[in-house]
């Protein structure tokens, strides 16, 4: 770096070092340049001297008279020291005054302007990052620095994406991810020919823009699947590259993670399809998914400090997991058991982990074929976990030709989930399955999902949920989140619902 440039840089810090305003990096850095620039230090040692009239305060008001006096004292001087000549002007030339010689100005080179341009632009930047550390600068948090759309994106934009998860980091902030809805005349795929497109949503103030996905990602048709903040300033995301019927590409899934300034790629490839994020602060963490391959085997990660690291063990053998979530030391995740799979249908029951802290340990579930899609968990350790279960049985025992699955809603209590014998939709119409909730830390929440006929119905989730009338009947909600339980969102494939007040309404731009 130019010597010129961390001389002004220490220059603009001497102030802020000698009145104690800097912080301790800006002090050493102050400390190792003078120690080898005389110009510096000099003019270290004339602010020291300085110093001691900071301390003494201004007087709270000026006598009455003080501003006439030194007024008046100001103009006898000028007119005593200069007296203005006759029908001229203090700055009427003097025959005697002598002149200053001048020399033409010569015209830079285009190195040399070159090297002014780039000396302007670091001085700038630098001390723009100097006056961040020394002042602790810092963004409003959950928002970014990134440019976003300039209007919000309209009905017709929500229609064609197909959001999977939402979070609210604040009360006025908030992400949305996805991806575009793949277009049902397009067949096949090729390499030039991308699935889909990942989406990346950002509400401010109400509104929702479109963000710039960052670089990164190792496939232009991944689509982001989860999104979890643990605090404003502290986010991840799931993006997988999702592959139609019969592809011959390789299934992979990637990170993201926010900073409380922008949003980052991590380079780490997992050859696994990543499905649920959970955190329980923000240097401890949990993801969950399925290995690709033919073989099924769960993919676990644990965040730990600042690294995520592969978790083996035993129980995650022929297990796919789909739903995590954790409180605490506790982690409850959900998959399907191929290990214990029965019956010429291939029927395979769901299952249930649990880390303890210490131990990983299965549990299978009754009804054995729910399939679970998400778990929240409240900070006593109860929880819930929302899914699909098998088509209501008949008088044989046996689901009716043609029925479809039921939604199926489980609480956790003292270690042990139990079904809760709720209805899942008002009458004449029908829920195959919740896709998502969200508690607040009082306890209440919300469950979404969808039906056969892309039916939606929230269901306050508490131990005796009651349904609430479907807002509305077009969206198939995929993913939730609440500031408390009468503000919050809720997304899907093509579009988003709002609560606000306690009534959800259709999000319209």
């Amino acid at each position: 770096m130019s010597e010129d440039i961390i001389c002004i840089a220490c220059r603009d810090l001497l102030p802020h070092v000698v009145n104690g305003h800097a912080n301790q990096h800006a002090r050493d850095l102050v400390e190792q340049h003078v120690a080898t620039c005389a110009m510096c230090e000099r003019e270290l040692v004339e602010w020291q001297m300085l110093a001691p009239a900071f301390t003494h305060p201004l007087p709270d008001a000026l006598p009455a008279d003080s501003v006439g006096r030194v007024l008046a004292q100001v103009r006898a001087h000028i007119v005593a020291d200069a007296p203005l000549p006759a029908g001229g002007s203090h700055m009427a030339p003097s025959a005697t005054m002598p002149r200053i010689p001048t020399t033409p100005i010569q015209p830079l080179t285009p190195p040399q302007r070159a090297r002014s341009i780039l000396v302007s632009v670091g001085a700038v930047l630098l001390l723009s990052a100097l006056t961040a550390v020394i002042f602790g600068v810092r963004p409003q948090p959950g928002t970014t620095t990134l440019p976003v759309s300039a209007a919000p994106v309209t009905a017709a934009q929500l229609a064609g994406f197909d959001l999977r998860g939402v979070a609210l980091p604040s009360a006025t902030a908030g992400w949305a991810v996805g991806g575009t809805l793949p277009d049902p005349h397009y067949k096949g795929r090729t390499s030039h020919a991308p699935f889909v497109r990942p989406i990346l949503l950002q509400e401010q103030e109400g509104k929702w823009y479109r963000a710039p996905v960052p670089a990164g990602l190792l496939d232009p048709s991944m689509e982001l699947v989860s999104i979890i903040f643990v605090t404003p300033t502290a986010g991840w995301a799931i993006a997988v590259n999702r592959l139609p019927p019969n592809s011959d590409g390789l299934l992979f899934s990637q990170l993201l993670h926010y900073d409380g300034l922008r949003w980052t790629v991590l380079p780490t490839q997992f050859p696994a399809h990543l499905n649920a994020l959970a955190f329980t602060a923000p240097t401890n963490g949990w993801a969950v998914g399925e290995q690709a391959g033919t073989t099924s085997q769960a993919l676990v990660l644990h965040f730990v400090g600042t690294t995520w690291q592969t978790v083996q063990n035993p129980a995650f053998t022929n297990v796919l997991l789909t739903a995590v979530g954790a409180t605490g030391h506790d982690v409850w995740a959900a998959g399907m058991d191929y290990a214990h799979a029965t019956g010429p249908d291939g029927n395979v029951p769901e299952v249930v982990l649990h880390f303890d802290g210490e131990r990983w340990t299965s549990t299978a579930l009754t009804p054995a074929r729910v399939r679970i899609a998400a778990i929240a968990l409240a900070p006593d350790g109860s929880g819930w976990a929302a899914g699909t279960g098998p088509p209501a049985a008949t008088a044989s025992g046996a689901g009716a030709p043609g029925s479809q699955a039921n939604a199926v809603l489980l609480h956790l209590h003292g270690g042990i989930w139990t079904e809760q014998n709720i209805s899942g939709s008002t009458p004449g119409q029908s829920i195959a399955g919740w896709n998502a909730l969200a508690l607040t830390a009082g306890g209440t929440g919300w469950v979404v999902g969808s039906g056969g006929a892309r039916l939606t119905l929230p269901v306050r989730g508490n131990p005796s949920p009651a349904a609430v009338a479907p807002p509305d009947q077009q969206l198939a909600l995929q993913g939730i989140a609440l500031r408390d339980a009468a503000d919050g969102w809720a997304v899907g494939a093509g579009g988003m619902l709002q609560l606000a007040q306690g009534i959800w309404q259709r999000y319209t731009p």
